[in-house]
């Protein structure tokens, strides 16, 4: 297990099948920047909060999924439970199969964006840190979300180019909304403004960065949208923190010392679909696993 990891995790691949192979329960905080805290139960990762990708809290909010009260208000009731994902089940706000997908797409798009700056390096080993209030009860092999998250990679460099440098631009609509393929397509183009990066976009629109850059290099091929580098004067643009949510330099990582388990349940070993989901959401909850977004893959 000590071969390298996908283009471009590299040697992080060695550091996340070590928290699967020890059955770790805590954190790993990768220095970035960005930086990066993947929370782990029993070697599985169940979350993957990062500045550079959008949380399961905005991937719901933003697109109506759940209410801003309905949300402050569950959210309230978590912090003494520590389960906002069970606030939100109990008391109806959402489905099993909504949240699993909301939760899996942001864990799946977070590794995306930690191989957006590769530089990263370094971090710490946090054991039985507990865990955020809103995470995966079934967990992902982290070798599968690293595949998972070079396959992204991959695609879109055989389409654009090197992702990273795709993330820096800030695309610019040349058509009207109208002229879009999608619904997607079309709040894609109204918002691309040419101040916002893909993150931006991703933040606005409520979508995982990995859909965004699949849809933009699709667009891009049709003419509707403009990804020339720009060079802005003055201050940069920077995200507004969102107003309804919350949540060292470069050294070797800390070995963990064995001791504390922070979670209550464990999941499967084998991170599959929980069971207890009907056979077609299950279906598609799997699917998740192998495609993000609208365009990553076909002319759809």
């Amino acid at each position: 297990m000590n071969a390298p990891g996908p283009a471009p995790f590299g040697a992080l691949a060695t550091d996340l099948r070590r928290m699967h192979e020890e059955s770790f329960t805590g954190s790993l905080r990768v220095f970035g920047p960005p930086d990066t805290t993947l929370h782990f139960h029993h070697g599985l990762v169940i979350a993957v909060p990062t500045p550079a990708a959008p949380g399961p809290d905005t991937l719901l909010l933003r697109t109506g999924t759940v209410g801003a009260d309905t949300w402050a208000t569950a959210r309230e009731r978590a912090l003494a439970t520590g389960d906002l994902g069970a606030e939100l089940l109990d008391r109806g706000h959402v489905s099993a199969a909504l949240l699993e997908l909301a939760l899996t797409r942001s864990v799946l798009d977070g590794v995306f964006a930690m191989g957006l700056t590769p530089s990263n390096r370094g971090g710490q080993v946090l054991p039985g840190a507990l865990p955020p209030l809103l995470r995966l009860d079934e967990g992902i092999d982290p070798d599968q979300a690293l595949r998972e998250a070079a396959r992204r990679h991959t695609n879109l460099t055989h389409r654009w180019g090197p992702p990273a440098d795709l993330a820096r631009l800030r695309p610019a609509a040349e058509a009207a909304p109208e002229r879009a393929p999608s619904r997607a397509h079309h709040d894609l183009l109204l918002r691309a403004d040419g101040r916002r990066t893909p993150r931006d976009l991703a933040f606005v629109l409520g979508r995982e960065v990995s859909a965004v850059m699949a849809d933009l290099t699709r667009l891009a091929e049709r003419g509707l949208i403009d990804l020339a580098e720009r060079h802005h004067e003055g201050a940069l643009t920077r995200r507004l923190p969102e107003s309804r949510t919350t949540e060292e330099k470069d050294r070797p990582l800390v070995r963990r010392t064995p001791g504390a388990n922070g979670m209550r349940r464990a999941p499967r070993a084998d991170a599959t679909l929980p069971t207890a989901l009907p056979a077609d959401l299950a279906a598609r909850l799997q699917e998740t696993l192998r495609a993000p977004g609208d365009l990553l893959e076909g002319d759809g």
